[in-house]
């Protein structure tokens, strides 16, 4: 009963990280799954639905086509509003269900775009998982369709830099939904801290960008990975095409790398979400007040992402209820969604820090702009 929570609420899953990466892309996404499963992707992770159309469906299979197969069934259906919607890529990916009874995405995939020429892809989700390995899969997934799609070579891109060395640095920023970032500005607070630099910014991947936009994204000279969602497609286009990266998501206006400070303060300060940015906001605090702070990220996280992350400062990751409860026994200052409150001690000072990821849009007038702002700061020295 380990995995089970009994207070506190459940991180979007991966399915519909998947949907939130791919939303504004001008593709169509198809959750194999049964019927209710896109109501509830609108209703409580998706806030751009009532203002950015896109095409995201549920195929509604039946408990006998879960039992028996029946994948033509699926790719007929999938087929048919193809045909009506022309979609510039399709997407499917997958839920408990299909994962039960060992539905190949890859392959039902590939016999889609044979039959409409439609470029598509395969998400093999299992709704099991959180939003960042969903949309972590989908992310690498498109971008590799699409670069390989233009054929572009390390050694094009190197005669192309060469010529363009007195250019402005081009950054693509890898991990952007509003899973994470919410609708608030922070997406267009992470361009504007960049273009304060000096950078030109070829696009928040994947908020306010199109599918044209990910081809672009090999002629970045870096990218900057700010949420663990981006991570797997920095390190495929480093290893590809050797773009270096940069993690971390700049917290009131600057991107802490390292501790630069001494602890002076006695007080401990724990930080509960996802990984890179709980990250950021702990170096923020130590650089910043001097305090004790450590990230403790409570979706899932590469392996060794956390293993970057803990050579600069002391990580943990918890996912289960009880294991995060028994730590916060060990700090002063909990920062965390509102929904984490009734697990923490009432002994704690407590900063609300909602994400739509774990609360959806219920405290989503309350999500402040990290990025731009220095609400981290001021809340913390409340009680210092």
């Amino acid at each position: 009963m380990q995995q089970t929570s009994s207070v506190i609420s459940t991180y979007s899953a991966d399915t519909f990280g998947v949907c939130s990466m791919l939303y504004e892309l001008g593709g169509m996404v198809v959750m194999h799954d049964a019927s209710g499963c896109n109501s509830t992707y609108s209703t409580h992770d998706e806030p751009r639905w009532n203002k950015i159309r896109s095409n995201i469906f549920v195929s509604a299979v039946t408990q006998m086509e879960a039992l028996m197969g029946d994948e033509e069934k699926f790719i007929t259906d999938v087929i048919a509003a193809a045909k009506d919607l022309n979609p510039k890529f399709i997407a499917i990916c997958g839920t408990p269900i299909p994962t039960m009874v060992g539905f190949d995405f890859e392959a039902v995939a590939r016999v889609i775009e044979a039959r409409t020429s439609i470029p598509s892809i395969g998400v093999a989700s299992t709704g099991m998982k959180s939003y960042v390995d969903g949309a972590s899969k989908a992310l690498l997934k498109i971008v590799k369709r699409i670069v390989s799609a233009r054929n572009v070579s390390r050694e094009t891109l190197e005669k192309s830099a060469s010529k363009e060395s007195d250019a402005a640095k081009r950054v693509s920023v890898l991990g952007v939904t509003p899973l994470d970032f919410s609708i608030n500005g922070q997406d267009k607070s992470i361009t504007s801290f960049l273009e304060s630099k000096g950078y030109d910014v070829l696009g928040n991947f994947c908020m306010d960008v199109e599918l044209s936009d990910i081809g672009n994204i090999t002629s970045s000279d870096e990218t900057l990975v700010v949420s663990a969602i981006g991570y797997e497609a920095a390190k495929f286009l480093k290893e590809e095409y050797d773009i270096p990266y940069e993690i971390g998501l700049p917290i009131n206006g600057v991107l802490h790398k390292k501790i630069t400070n001494d602890i002076t303060s006695d007080k401990r300060i724990a930080i509960l979400g996802e990984g890179v940015t709980s990250y950021s906001i702990a170096l923020s605090i130590i650089n910043t007040l001097g305090v004790k702070t450590v990230p403790i990220v409570t979706v899932d996280i590469a392996k060794d992402l956390l293993d970057r992350m803990n050579t600069v400062t002391e990580t943990k990751h918890l996912i289960y209820e009880d294991d995060i409860k028994e730590e916060l026994k060990n700090y002063d200052i909990v920062i965390a969604d509102p929904l984490f409150r009734p697990i923490v001690g009432k002994d704690k000072a407590f900063i609300n820090l909602p994400t739509e990821c774990f609360s959806g849009r219920i405290y989503r007038k309350d999500i402040p702009d990290i990025v731009a702002t220095s609400f981290i700061e001021d809340a913390v020295k409340k009680y210092l």
